[in-house]
C-alpha cells in the first residue's frame, strides 16, 4: 500500500481510529495506492494495530471504498476496485515497479522466479516458482499461464486490453515450470505487455465458455493464489479478505484480515 501521507491519515482511512479522533483529518483516498496492499499496508497497519493492543489476527484493517465490484474476474470486470482486488487475490508473472517516469518499468520476480530473452530478442523464457498453489491445493503451472494468454486474446471474451498482446505470436510450455513467449518484434515494452493481466486457474475455469464469463458469478468457489483469499462478499455492503496461509512469501501479508466497507456517500466515507 503506497501511502504518501502516513499516520494519522492511514489510521482514519482504514478505520483503525475513528473519524472523530483528535488526530484524524480529511484526506483524499486513491485506489491506486492499493496495488501493493499485501506489502506496504500490512507493514504500516501492523504497527498501528499493535499500538492499539490487538494482534493482527484479532483486528482487521477496515477500508472504506466508494463502490462495489462487478466481478471477481478482472477480464470481465469494469469497476476500479475489482482490478486492485485482483492483485491481492492473484499473481502476475512479475512484480512491476510503480515508477514509469523514466521509461519502461523494472520488474522483480513474482510467479516467475527468473526469465531471460532469447539470443535474437524474439522470445522470453520464464521459469516459474515451485511453491505456488491455488487455494484448492492444485499447483500453479505453465498450463495456467498458457490458458490465461489464450483467454486474453480470445475474441469471444473481448478483453479490452487484448491489444497489449498483439506482439505475442505464441506461447510454448515445454514443461510445467517453463513458459516461452514468442514475439513478432523486439520492443522496449515487451515485459510490460507480457506481464499485463493476472494468471488464472485453468482447471477452475476451462469448463466455463469464455462467452459466458460476463454472466458468471465468480465469487462462488473462487480459486486464487495471491496473498489474500476471498472470505466473504456481501454485495453492496462489504468484501472481506483473509490472509492466504499458503502464500509463498511466508512473512506476508502481516495483516490477517482486510475488510472493505462499501460507502457510497463521500462525506460519510471520510
Amino acid at each position: 500500500f503506497r501511502v504518501t501521507t502516513l499516520p494519522p491519515s492511514i489510521m482514519m482511512t482504514t478505520g483503525i481510529i475513528p473519524r472523530d479522533h483528535p488526530s484524524s483529518r480529511s484526506i483524499a483516498y486513491d485506489y491506486g495506492a492499493m496495488r501493493h496492499l499485501d506489502r506496504l499496508l500490512p507493514a504500516a497497519a501492523l504497527t498501528l494495530v499493535l499500538l492499539l493492543g490487538a494482534s493482527p489476527a484479532e483486528r482487521p484493517v477496515v477500508i472504506a471504498v466508494g463502490g462495489d465490484v462487478d466481478s471477481f474476474n478482472e477480464y470481465v470486470a469494469a469497476s476500479t476496485l475489482a482490478f486492485y482486488l485482483a492483485d491481492q487475490l492473484y499473481l502476475t508473472l512479475m512484480e512491476e515497479s510503480p515508477d514509469h517516469s523514466a521509461g519502461p518499468p523494472g520488474f522483480a520476480p513474482r510467479l516467475a522466479r527468473s526469465w531471460e530473452f532469447g539470443a535474437d530478442g524474439l522470445s522470453v523464457t520464464f521459469h516459474l516458482r515451485e511453491d505456488v498453489r491455488w487455494s484448492d491445493g492444485r499447483e500453479t503451472t505453465a498450463a495456467d499461464v498458457l490458458y490465461t494468454w489464450q483467454s486474453q486474446i480470445d475474441p469471444k471474451l473481448g478483453w479490452p486490453d487484448a491489444e497489449l498482446k498483439t506482439n505475442i505470436t505464441g506461447v510454448d510450455t515445454p514443461d510445467p515450470r517453463t513458459v516461452v513467449f514468442r514475439l513478432r518484434k523486439r520492443t522496449p515494452y515487451t515485459l510490460l505487455e507480457i506481464n499485463e493481466g493476472h494468471i488464472l486457474p485453468r482447471h477452475a475455469l476451462e469448463t466455463i465458455p469464455r462467452d459466458q464469463w460476463h454472466q458468471t458469478d465468480f465469487s462462488k468457489n473462487l480459486v486464487t493464489n495471491g496473498p489474500y483469499r476471498l472470505a466473504a462478499w456481501n454485495p453492496g455492503q462489504s468484501i472481506e479478505l483473509t490472509r492466504n496461509p499458503d502464500y509463498y512469501e511466508k512473512e506476508l501479508p502481516r495483516i490477517g484480515r482486510v475488510l472493505f466497507r462499501i460507502v457510497t456517500e463521500p462525506a460519510i466515507r471520510l
